[in-house]
């Protein structure tokens, strides 16, 4: 009897100790609604950027700042001296973890659009720009 109550408060043991880690190793998703101010840069070039971005759960839409850009992030680079336009709404945002993942309208390039990956910590996001190359990015939360 008294080894059957052991293996049965072992057990229990076990259960409340895996439920703890699976607690611990979640996540809160990060809140990246508001205003982030910061710059892209890329091998040809840099620039600003603003993101004015909504949250729901998961679910981010909003609207970024650069409108046109020389053609850098793409193949259209040695081909034309024109600018790219880009598309303001920011399209299919969605935060993975700690990582916030869209893309804008490039009517411009051969893929149609240009891909963000960035990653949040706090009030900085830091993280990637492509189309077909990549650049950088780097962006604070605003207090306005």
């Amino acid at each position: 009897m008294l080894f059957m109550t052991l293996l049965l408060a072992t057990g229990a043991l076990r259960l409340v100790g895996a439920g703890d880690r699976g607690a611990i190793a979640g996540t809160a998703t990060p809140n990246v609604a508001g205003t982030w101010e910061g710059t892209w840069s890329h091998r040809q070039g840099s620039g600003q950027i603003t993101l004015r971005l909504a949250q729901e759960g998961t679910t981010v839409t909003g609207r970024q700042s650069v409108v046109a850009v020389t053609p850098l992030f793409g193949a259209q680079r040695g081909r034309r001296r024109g600018q790219i336009t880009l598309g303001q709404e920011v399209r299919d945002g969605r935060i993975e973890d700690s990582t916030l993942i869209f893309h804008v309208q490039a009517l411009d390039l051969p893929s149609r659009q240009v891909n963000f990956t960035l990653t949040v910590s706090g009030e900085t996001m830091t993280g990637t720009v492509c189309a077909e190359t990549c650049g950088t990015m780097k962006l604070q939360k605003s207090n306005l």
